[in-house]
């Protein structure tokens, strides 16, 4: 992980956070607007070498949710769009990056990347339909605050809620423990 300051903070969060707050005071004004935000299903499950983008599509998540709460006593609306893997060119070489030197102490890195490679151009979302479905969520007129689209997201995210279940439940006694007691 790279600890100089990441172009994917600029563009997936610092960008759609700017042009948020330019477009806020009109929608304002008008009493209206629907905010749709493109996270991805890697803002709440991530794994090796994701870890800065998934931390760009978490804020993605979070910030939408609180501005949608903020922004509904005026008319307007707020989602974030959580896709699976959509067929583009999001994985080649133009678009992700690999390590200029490869530590070979990181199998789980070098496993991760040839997997990637292998789902590259093979996903299972269609542009075309991610496209005519975020004009049926702009259409609505109460769009949900999240959501997950793709069958793979949808897998991804059920074995994620099970997993985090699974654990928080595991450890209820020492989450618990922190509390005042009378």
């Amino acid at each position: 992980m790279s600890c100089q300051r990441s172009k994917n903070f600029d563009v997936n969060f610092f960008g759609l956070l700017s042009m948020t707050k330019a477009v806020l005071p009109q929608m304002r004004k008008q009493k209206a607007g629907n905010i749709i935000n493109l996270a991805s299903i890697s803002g709440t499950v991530t794994g090796p070498t994701q870890e800065i983008y998934s931390a760009t599509k978490a804020e993605v998540i979070m910030l939408s949710e609180a501005l949608a709460a903020e922004v509904e006593p005026f008319g307007i609306k707020g989602t974030a769009i959580a896709p699976g893997g959509v067929r583009t060119d999001f994985l080649d070489q133009t678009s992700l990056r690999e390590p200029a030197k490869a530590t070979s102490d990181y199998q789980v890195v070098r496993d991760t990347l040839a997997g990637l490679k292998r789902f590259n151009h093979n996903q299972s979302g269609a542009p075309k339909r991610v496209a005519e479905a975020i004009i049926k969520v702009a259409q609505m007129k109460r769009p949900p605050v999240r959501l997950y689209w793709g069958s793979g997201a949808l897998k991804a995210l059920q074995t994620k809620l099970n997993e985090v279940v699974t654990e928080v439940s595991a450890h209820l006694d020492l989450s618990q423990s922190t509390d005042f007691r009378d």
